[in-house]
């Protein structure tokens, strides 16, 4: 395991500690504070930093065109992390007293959201660890995998869910 993956992981492990703390105190409030704000960022940092890592090691992300489930459900957790931490903000700067009581019914489904690819992150990264399979959780684009033939109207171009090998650890 390299320093980069060690702090990547820990990055977003501390991102999953905030987060938590700070949805599920929230909930248990009932109401919106700035204790809560402070944990929101801090997990959306901290989960920035470690997606930010992680893509620096991944063979595959959002930014060499190929595409994994995910990396789609990470994006898609960030972005919503992101606008939760900014509703939150604009809440308790607008001292909107409603607002802050039902806050929490919108905190806890980004915080499910968010364990998707938290929860992805980790199956994938023991499976690749633990053997050298072929993992199915990656879009390959312009490729047929012998295993699975291609549909008869379109030899040339699918988008298949297909395997590929994970990195050697």
């Amino acid at each position: 395991m390299t320093g980069k993956l060690i702090a990547a992981i820990i990055t977003i492990t501390l991102a999953l500690v905030f987060y938590t703390i700070g949805v599920w105190s929230e909930h248990r409030s009932k109401r919106l504070k700035r204790m809560h704000l402070v944990f929101f960022w801090l997990g959306l940092c901290m989960d920035t930093t470690g997606t930010a890592l992680m893509g620096q090691i991944a063979e595959r992300s959002m930014f060499s065109g190929k595409l994994s489930l995910h990396g789609v459900t990470g994006m898609l957790a960030i972005c919503l992390m992101i606008v939760h931490a900014v509703w939150a903000t604009v809440v308790l700067v607008k001292n909107n007293e409603d607002s802050a009581k039902n806050f929490h019914r919108f905190s806890i489904a980004v915080w499910a959201i968010w364990l998707i690819p938290y929860i992805l992150g980790m199956v994938i990264g023991m499976g690749c660890t633990a053997c050298s399979h072929k993992s199915l959780l990656s879009f390959r684009y312009d490729t047929i995998p012998p295993s699975i033939p291609p549909p008869a109207q379109s030899r040339n171009v699918v988008t298949t869910l297909a395997p590929f090998p994970c990195r050697e650890r």
